[in-house]
């Protein structure tokens, strides 16, 4: 009868521990920030890239064969659908450091008052490269997507210095 304790203690124990390894490894969910993809309807589908959330996760994502990608109103995405979009084949690749996380979000406001360059055409059934950044309306609580950058088909660039820093930022990280 005095084992009974020290088995429920012990069981107790390795379950608290579990939970803790658990919960490390487990990627935190949080609002997504940025996002750098290549997107591509010609000869198939292709959508894969990266994304950068709130607690500095720089998560890949891709689409196979079999995933659709929803159809979404892109100046207005709950958290939800943002993580929706950038969920199949999910994988955490790297973190970035706070500091410079908060940096980077400092920019989004700058750069979501920058004007776009004029598009050209660069060529066909290439597809699209993209980066952008998401900026959250404090009242309605949903994000909007802010163009930096896009390069392929048709090419176009966010004008201002913020949307430049961003889009350099982005290119740099890991995928």
């Amino acid at each position: 009868m005095r084992k009974l304790p020290a088995v429920i203690f012990a069981l107790f124990l390795c379950l608290s521990l579990a939970t803790t390894v658990l919960a490390e490894t487990e990627p935190v969910r949080a609002d997504i920030l940025f996002a750098k993809y290549y997107i591509n309807w010609a000869w198939g589908f292709d959508f894969k890239g990266i994304t950068v959330d709130s607690a500095g996760q720089v998560q890949a994502f891709v689409y196979d064969d079999t995933t659709r990608m929803p159809d979404f109103d892109r100046a207005a995405l709950t958290a939800e659908q943002l993580n929706v979009l950038y969920q199949p084949g999910r994988k955490l690749v790297t973190t970035v450091a706070a500091d410079k996380l908060q940096q980077m979000v400092e920019l989004i406001p700058h750069a979501a008052v920058g004007s776009m360059s004029e598009r050209v055409n660069e060529g066909n059934d290439m597809g699209t490269n993209a980066w952008v950044a998401y900026q959250m309306d404090s009242q309605t609580g949903l994000f909007k997507e802010i163009d930096l950058k896009d390069k392929g088909d048709w090419s176009s660039h966010n004008l201002a210095t913020a949307a430049v820093e961003l889009v350099d930022w982005l290119s740099s990280l890991q995928q």
